[in-house]
């Protein structure tokens, strides 16, 4: 394989990669698991690939993320300096399937697939799209946290919003909470508990495990039921899919490189749980950016507010957390690549 020619003025970093002090904020949806399929389908399923992906469940998460300091663990870079950013995403859980004897489907390990994200750092969109796959916008973010734990989060990403006009950068996602739940020092050591098993020290190792036996007492049946699904024991539960596609320049309806690139990631350190309550996250769908139709989220009852072309419409999470970890990206690699 050829030689990646390094030069001053690149801004494509290089993994692996590690997360420092990232502050958490994810928020749990009710989707369409026929738009989840047709996102697979368009995606991350070709025909003479040897894996088939599903959805692992109707549910698709928000999550909204600070990173305080970011950096490449590349030895080649190590030392040059780390980044900041503000990251929002939808994401769900998919089960990944080999393909065996033609027809035959053997489930594989889950992963997550990110069929929205967008960021307010141009490092970090370009290396995310060049190197791991993310189609990463860049536009603004911003958050908030008041002294009595509440969050409030505001995302603008470009778009165009009528027919030969300019590009500009619109509000897509709006989320305002009430205070979290947990507040009180009466309940330190069991989020202390939970995060530790969280962070994969407890039994299991599943990263998301301890969060599951934490909230467990709290929450209804069905949230229970997509947390569970959500976090399944399954290889892999750790990863992330994209396509990473460049675009051929002399016909640009081709490919010149299309692959399936997965990417592990693990989350140390977790700390300062909570759970938030009172939650209010408000999408606006627009002409080229419409994200609440096309995952078919369920939005709360009431009318959706016009605003010329774009619609924002209300939702109310099954279920919002909060937490603070570590975060390392590492062992990217393709498991499929386009003839």
């Amino acid at each position: 394989m050829a030689e990646f020619r390094e030069f001053c003025n690149d801004q494509q970093s290089a993994p692996p990669f590690f997360f420092r002090d990232v502050r958490i904020r994810s928020f749990l949806f009710e989707a369409d698991g026929d738009r989840l399929q047709f996102y697979c389908d368009r995606i991350l399923n070709f025909s003479d690939s040897p894996y088939h992906f599903v959805p692992l469940a109707p549910i698709v998460y928000l999550a909204l993320d600070d990173y305080p300091f970011m950096e490449s663990q590349w030895p080649k870079f190590a030392g040059l300096g780390y980044t900041t950013q503000h990251e929002f995403s939808f994401m769900f859980p998919v089960l990944r399937y080999k393909k065996a004897f033609g027809s035959i489907l053997i489930p594989d390990s889950m992963s997550w697939a990110f069929p929205f994200i967008g960021v307010d750092d141009t490092s970090s969109a370009m290396t995310g799209q060049e190197v791991l796959g993310f189609q990463k916008m860049d536009g603004d973010i911003s958050f908030f946290d008041a002294a009595n734990g509440a969050f409030e989060s505001d995302v603008a990403m470009p778009s165009f919003l009528t027919p030969g006009g300019r590009e500009t950068t619109v509000d897509i996602v709006r989320v305002r909470t009430g205070p979290p739940l947990f507040g009180s020092e009466a309940v330190s050591a069991a989020v202390a508990r939970g995060a530790r098993s969280l962070a994969g020290e407890g039994a299991g190792g599943d990263a998301m495990s301890g969060l599951l036996g934490l909230a467990e007492g709290w929450m209804g049946t069905l949230r229970e039921a997509a947390l569970k699904l959500m976090t399944a024991a399954l290889p892999g539960s750790n990863s992330v899919i994209n396509l990473k596609q460049f675009r051929l320049a002399v016909d640009p309806s081709k490919a010149a490189y299309q692959a399936l690139v997965s990417c592990d990631w693990d989350t140390p350190n977790v700390r300062d749980i909570r759970v938030y309550e009172d939650i209010a996250v408000d999408i606006y769908d627009n002409p080229t950016l419409p994200i609440g139709h096309m995952l078919g989220l369920v939005p709360a009852a009431g009318p959706d507010l016009a605003e010329g072309d774009i619609r924002r419409t209300r939702y109310r999470p099954q279920f919002g957390i909060g937490m603070t970890c570590d975060m390392h990206f590492k062992n990217a690699h393709a498991i499929y690549k386009a003839p």
